[in-house]
């Protein structure tokens, strides 16, 4: 069989459209270039981001974009895996500016309200149209929630939380 491409190899232009939902500060790379890492998503239930490296002119003029804005990248170069890495996760790279197109915010994007032991905010990452929490807080309250009812049907009150026409959330089946 044919072996696979990196995007755009064939000379054919390659797009992909994403939501900026983490960057890092920019950084000195040992060449002396400065960049900076993003961190991409299509902010569906559990999917996994892949990375974006700018270099470049790409770098000096997207330093002051910020999380939940779209993005059209163009061509982008896909990096091998880092050496003796064991994550998974695809890490594409673009230098020049025309490669990396603006077109406009995730409405859906937000920020986590949970609040961590800390006492300090969240701030994960969420698809607000699901949920305003993270996975670990919402699972979190949901626990808070049993908890409490648990302790209502002690002192004669209905019993565990129940999504609206579902069964009792974390009852047994059965």
């Amino acid at each position: 069989g044919d072996a696979p491409l990196a995007p755009g190899a064939r000379g054919d232009p390659c797009m992909t459209i994403a939501v900026m939902v983490e960057k890092s500060a920019g950084k000195v790379g040992s060449r002396g270039d400065t960049f900076c890492v993003w961190k991409l998503s299509d902010l569906a239930r559990g999917s996994t981001t892949i990375g974006l490296f700018l270099f470049g002119d790409a770098a000096m003029v997207s330093w002051k974009e910020l999380p939940g804005t779209v993005f059209v990248i163009i061509n982008p170069r896909l990096l091998p895996p880092k050496e003796g890495s064991e994550r998974s996760e695809r890490t594409l790279c673009v230098e020049k500016r025309d490669q990396l197109q603006r077109i406009g915010e995730a409405s859906d994007f937000g920020v986590c309200r949970g609040i961590r032991q800390t006492g300090e905010k969240c701030g994960a990452w969420v698809n607000v149209g699901e949920s305003e929490y993270c996975s670990y807080h919402a699972a979190a309250a949901l626990r808070r929630l049993n908890q409490q009812a648990a302790g209502a049907k002690g002192r004669g009150g209905k019993g565990a939380a129940r999504p609206a026409g579902g069964a009792a959330v974390g009852a047994a089946a059965g």
